[in-house]
């Protein structure tokens, strides 16, 4: 067999091609296995040549498997363990695990061989781990998964550090490394290209904006280079900058260094703005923390801005949109020529994008993420909080390394196939495509501006009160839903609190929360106690010191949305008749001469009305307004009484049908009118067949109230009689409820037994005698008796005749025999044995003793 070469290799290919091809032609020709084993014993050349050709292939396959275990798999399995295979059974038994799984690997392996030798194979584009870098302390988790302590994630003893620089306005630094006056205002050309117009309001605003759009970085920052080894963060000292002194040598050292890394730990929770309380920066060499909290270190802070604003300086963050922002808005400092970490995680596709997976993927450092929540103006800080500082910027630098070789030799990998989707890079063979993305973000990202937000009522941007309600899936609460109570409760506490937290300095979640302030607006409590209850057991300081404040903006937004939604558009008097809803209640009339009152236009029929002082009442149901009297009373109708009915009046005013008030002169003349208008109501109510009466009441029925009137004989009224109406049916008047009997008549206590019989019904009657004679004394026999007399026969249903019952010609009912004699015998069965010392044996009282007394049904 001659030796594979480069040169015979396509012959020998094909060669192989051929044979396995012509194998398989064979092999199809064969029988099936089920058939082999007849073949066999028919043909004995057969047999001998399937045993031989069944010993070479199980040879083979021993072969190659010992070949197999001599070479060391890339999962470290097989490697060592000699499988041989005994028989043809055994062949078939471990051919899948043993044969095919080996040789599978096996030829993994020669295909990433031959990757590599034609070069389609290059190595790894990023370096996990380099040998030649020493590894740093991991670290160490002492606290076993537990989390800070309160002390530390908020320290509320300590006192507001701001207050020592309030006031204090921000020193305006020199602009250094200038390519352009200060104030000069950007055109459309200069802005790079491919940016958008409308940006130049905003890049404009910028001190350093052509800078940074015009920057020419150094060449260094495209040429890969072997990352420079860090020093061990527990062997390397660090820097506490607390003197104006120290932060000036810390800038004339920084002034020398090529690459220089920072970071910010700010807090914003018991501050409105917030405010930096430490910065860390380092180089190759040293480390710096920097105190912020110092009023004469924060005054200084200018001095970094020749640092910061060099081109030739490159600035390494990650994740800096916040911390560009905190730059400018406590020391008025720009970055020019940035490079953001972040943003080569997205490019290089990482999973994870945090500093953290950065440190743990290169640094092999596993940084304490529970000081992300820390409290960093606590002074002096903690040893444990100083190393999650230091480690942020330490590491940081040797990560920039990292990245940026990877990102040149991932653009020199995809130089010949297009961008992978999403880095938002066109596809171009350039190595330097990549790096010089990251670079245009980051350029971005320093041309940030801080703009002190303002609040806004209407509840657009980030802090307004519908961008809250959109977040928190609040339909009912957003701007474009319906108006509501709860929805002015929520803008009016939400812009309470804003308030608030500015005039004390506090956040607007120290003040009030945003789970707190979303309850108080479902809810809209009304008083003290249904305020705090909202927020649970402990409220928040503020609003335990302002909390009648936040109540009555809480009920002026209730008014204010009852007004405009129109619950609260009544007028006072409505409102007074409404809460009252007395029906029948009189009114006091006043005395004065006859005079046309005015009828409001809520009533059915409007029409104008005078009373008389001696028959003047008022229905609040029909609000119907009192009216004068013709002569002057001698004393007031009493409260408790109507002398007729507000709903259907025959000598007063009604309020159904507004018929005038008739006074004593003229209530003769009128009697016809009225006689007449209620026979029309009685025939009306006759065709309907209706068992109403609609009539006054009778005179004998009515307690007219105590009023004296001062008239003559002449002007004496004559009772008229109530027109008889033929055919209507008899029925009782209507009443008012003030001259109703509300005295309680007590019903009769009678015991009716109804279809008792038999002995049994006896007994119960005697016991029931007996025991009412007991309880009665016998000083009562003599009544009894007369009253056993003068009781009278009770009926016997169960003998009286049914319409379901079936008699025969006898007149008996059929089945009745057969049914008596049943019971008797069911009787005589159930009846227990009597001892001699023992009664009879209790009742089961699960077994109907009567049912069907009446026999309704047949049995």
């Amino acid at each position: 067999m001659s030796v594979l070469k480069k040169d015979n290799y396509a012959a020998k290919e094909s060669a192989l091609q051929s044979l396995a091809l012509r194998a398989t032609q064979r092999a199809a020709a064969l029988p099936s296995s089920s058939d082999l084993s007849f073949h066999r014993s028919l043909d004995r050349s057969l047999a001998a040549q399937l045993d031989a050709a069944s010993a070479r292939a199980l040879s083979l396959t021993n072969s190659l498997l010992k070949l197999a275990a001599t070479v060391s798999s890339t999962d470290g399995k097989g490697k060592g363990k000699m499988i041989e295979l005994e028989d043809a059974e055994d062949f078939d038994d471990r051919f899948a695990g043993a044969v095919v799984e080996r040789m599978d690997r096996l030829l993994e392996r020669a295909d990433a061989a031959l990757d590599i030798a034609a070069g389609r194979t290059r190595a790894p584009a990023i370096a996990v781990n380099p040998p030649a870098q020493p590894k740093a302390k991991k670290a160490e988790k002492a606290n076993g998964g537990e989390t800070l302590p309160v002390v530390v994630q908020h320290a509320a003893h300590l006192a507001k550090p701001q207050l020592k620089w309030a006031g204090a306005t921000i020193p305006k630094t020199h602009k250094w490394h200038a390519r352009v006056p200060e104030g000069y205002i950007l055109a459309d050309a200069d802005l790079p290209e491919g940016a958008a117009t409308d940006a130049t309001q905003i890049v404009v605003q910028h001190p350093y904006a052509y800078e940074i759009t015009h920057i020419v970085h150094p060449r260094r920052m495209f040429v890969s280079s072997p990352p420079i080894p860090f020093a061990p963060l527990d062997e390397t000292s660090y820097t506490l900058v607390d003197t104006p002194e120290l932060l000036r040598e810390m800038a004339a050292l920084l002034k020398e260094a090529k690459e220089v890394a920072v970071d910010l730990e700010h807090h914003s929770y018991r501050s409105y703005d917030g405010f930096v309380c430490l910065m860390q920066v380092s180089t190759r060499e040293r480390d710096w923390i920097v105190d912020c909290l110092v009023p004469e270190v924060r005054r200084d802070m200018g001095c970094l801005g020749e640092v910061f604003a060099d081109p030739n300086i490159i600035k390494v963050l990650h994740g800096a949109e916040s911390d560009v922002v905190w730059l400018q808005q406590n020391f008025n400092l720009h970055l020019v020529n940035l490079f953001d970490t972040y943003h080569a995680t997205h490019l290089l596709n990482f999973p994870r994008h945090g500093l953290a997976t950065l440190l743990e993927l290169y640094a092999d450092f596993s940084p304490d993420k529970r000081y992300q929540l820390a409290d960093w103006r606590i002074r002096p800080l903690p040893a444990d909080m100083i190393r999650y500082a230091r480690a942020d910027t330490h590491f940081l630098l040797f990560v920039y390394d990292c990245v940026r070789n990877a990102l040149l030799d991932r653009a020199l990998s995809r130089s010949a196939s297009p961008a992978s989707e999403g880095d938002g890079v066109e596809g171009e063979p350039d190595k330097e495509r990549l790096v010089r993305e990251v670079l245009r973000r980051s350029a971005q990202t320093s041309l940030r501006v801080y703009v002190p937000e303002t609040y806004d009522p209407s509840g657009a941007g980030p802090s307004g009160w519908d961008t809250l309600a959109r977040k928190w899936n609040k339909a009912n609460l957003m701007a474009d839903a319906r108006p509501s109570v709860q929805r002015a409760v929520y803008v009016a506490v939400h812009g309470w609190r804003e308030k608030v937290a500015k005039e004390e300095d506090e956040s607007v979640r120290y003040v009030l929360p945003n789970t707190p302030l979303l309850t108080v607006a479902d809810r809209t409590p009304a008083d003290m106690p249904a305020l705090l209850a909202c927020f649970g057991r402990s409220p928040p300081p503020v609003v335990r010191r302002r909390a009648g404040e936040l109540l009555e903006v809480v009920r002026k937004a209730v008014r204010q949305a009852l007004v405009e939604t129109g619950a609260a558009g009544k007028s006072a008097a409505e409102a007074t008749a409404e809460d009252k809803m007395e029906v029948d209640a009189p009114v006091a009339t006043s005395t004065s001469t006859i005079a046309p009152a005015s009828v409001p236009t809520t009533l059915l029929w409007s029409a104008p009305t005078s009373t008389s002082s001696a028959a003047a009442s008022s229905s609040s149901l029909f609000s119907n307004n009192p009216t004068t009297s013709h002569t002057p009373s001698t004393s007031t109708p009493s409260p408790f009484s109507a002398p007729t009915s507000s709903l259907f009046l025959s000598a007063a005013s009604s309020a159904l049908f507004n018929t005038s008030s008739i006074s004593t002169h003229t209530l003769a003349a009128s009697t016809s009118k009225a006689a007449e208008r209620l026979a029309r109501l009685e025939a009306a109510r006759a065709k309907l067949g209706g068992g109403m009466r609609v009539g006054p009441a009778p005179t004998a029925a009515i307690s007219a109230p105590s009023v004296e009137v001062n008239t003559t004989a002449a002007e004496a009224v004559t009772p008229v009689a109530e027109p008889e109406l033929v055919g209507a049916t008899a029925a009782h008047a209507y009443i008012p409820a003030s001259q109703r009997n509300t005295e309680f008549v007590p019903l009769q206590d009678t015991l009716v037994q109804v279809g008792m019989t038999g002995a049994g019904a006896g007994k119960r009657k005697r016991n029931a005698q007996s025991a009412s004679s007991k309880k009665r004394g016998s000083s009562n026999l003599e009544v009894e008796a007369g009253d056993k007399q003068a009781v009278e026969e009770e009926f016997d249903y169960a003998s009286a005749p049914n319409l379901l019952d079936v008699y025969d010609v006898n007149g008996e009912k059929v089945g009745e025999r057969e049914r008596k004699k049943r019971r008797a015998k069911d009787a005589k069965g159930t009846q227990a044995p009597v001892a001699s010392a023992f009664g009879r044996a209790p009742r089961d009282r699960t077994q109907v003793r009567g049912g069907n007394v009446s026999h309704t049904f047949r049995g």
